[in-house]
């Protein structure tokens, strides 16, 4: 396989090319062929992309935790997997951008009326079933150490 010349590479026709070509432009200084305005796009579409896959993180672990709260006879294997991976997730976007620290709380407020409704889907159980507000806090949602599922009578059985 060829690869592609990056040199000509536009926005609009191959957004891949044109990123290592305006990076290539940057790193050698020259700024007057930089796409700049393209490149504060990316910038900005980076950013909201990184809020956004923390609040993606906050709606599966809150989905999973209703499920739990609210059919325990039904838990998995798989939904505890899900929590850990997805708290391991959050906390690594966290690191990564500490600056997304002081928007937790309204993405976590976003995030749980949204589980509301899948958990809703996914359950076969009525909206009104999930409280409008949240069974857990933030810090609960984030900790390993809550794990409701402990206090079931034997937590791997069903459906695992």
């Amino acid at each position: 396989m060829q690869e592609r010349d990056v040199s000509t590479a536009s926005y609009e026709d191959d957004v891949y090319g044109w990123s290592v070509r305006q990076a290539e432009l940057l790193r050698a200084g020259r700024y007057d062929d930089v796409d700049m305005e393209n490149v504060a796009e990316e910038i900005d579409s980076l950013g909201k992309s990184q809020v956004a896959s923390l609040e993606s993180c906050y709606r599966l672990i809150a989905v999973h935790l209703l499920k739990v709260l609210f059919q325990p006879e039904r838990l998995t294997r798989s939904w505890q997997v899900t929590i850990v991976r997805e708290r391991l997730n959050a906390q690594s976007w966290l690191d990564a951008s500490p600056s997304l620290k002081p928007r937790r709380a309204a993405l976590f407020e976003k995030a749980y009326s949204q589980a509301r409704r899948l958990a809703s889907a996914e359950t076969g159980l009525l909206m009104r079933t999930f409280p409008e507000c949240a069974p857990f806090t933030l810090e609960e949602l984030s900790s390993e150490d809550y794990q409701p599922w402990t206090s079931l009578a034997d937590p791997a059985a069903p459906g695992t």
